[in-house]
């Protein structure tokens, strides 16, 4: 038994001449003590920035990584039936990584492979209990692309734009903690999106702050969502 799998622990019966590898090189597994280390398969992979950027803002939005084991991590896509071609994008953008989409109870979704790439983000993005939490590392990294998967997740546009000329967008970030949401306002602020207003269960934009963050976002978004935009950036 070895630490790792779903359930924490991974398991496998051979016999006590079995090659194990291990730190120090092989050994038979006869020869194995409680303690002993072992190695595991980790294959590294190389991702993209865009590819980055959208597991990014995935994580703000509707994905979330798995636990595979202390050496690989998966990220994992869901949404509704009326997102099909959004979902289908994403396993597009995510190629050759991303298993084969298929249909779940309330849509689709899909998987990524276990990449180690992702375990460090793992680290970043959950916190005591698995609560979800955006680190210093996730906020620097974090750019318009990533923003604008997580509005395509989480986004909506709202308001009386056609009398008023902006309307009202906002982004529902309801697991994350009050500090995250305003260091996330910051960081949008600093991305020239506007600094939205902070409020319970999401971060509110409104008059010139819709424009801005709008602007930034929409050569990023996926035409199916063109209707979460200001109508002059649409298309």
């Amino acid at each position: 038994t070895a630490a790792g799998g779903g359930s924490g622990r991974r398991k496998f019966t051979c016999t006590a001449n079995h090659v194990i590898f291990t730190p120090g090189g092989e050994r038979r597994a006869g020869e194995l003590q409680v303690g002993d280390e072992v190695l595991v398969a980790a294959k590294h992979y190389d991702l993209s920035e865009d590819q980055r950027q959208l597991i990014l803002g995935g994580l703000l939005g509707d994905g979330s990584l798995r636990y595979a084991s202390e050496q690989n991590v998966s990220f994992r896509v869901g949404h509704g039936e009326q997102q099909r071609d959004y979902c289908q994008w994403k396993h597009e953008m995510l190629a050759p990584f991303a298993n084969k989409m298929g249909k779940t109870g309330k849509g689709f979704g899909f998987d990524t492979i276990p990449m180690r790439q992702l375990t460090e983000l793992h680290t970043q993005a959950y916190g005591p209990q698995g609560r979800r939490q955006i680190s210093e590392t996730m906020l620097a990294a974090l750019d318009a692309r990533a923003v604008a998967v997580w509005y395509g997740d989480d986004g909506t546009f709202s308001g009386s734009y056609e009398r008023w000329g902006h309307g009202k967008a906002e982004i529902a970030c309801a697991s994350l903690s009050q500090t995250d949401k305003e260091r996330l306002a910051a960081r949008l602020e600093e991305l020239g999106m506007g600094h939205p207003t902070v409020r319970g269960r999401s971060l509110l934009f409104s008059g010139e702050r819709v424009h801005a963050l709008h602007e930034k976002i929409a050569p990023y978004l996926h035409p199916s969502l063109d209707y979460k935009l200001h109508p002059p950036f649409r298309g």
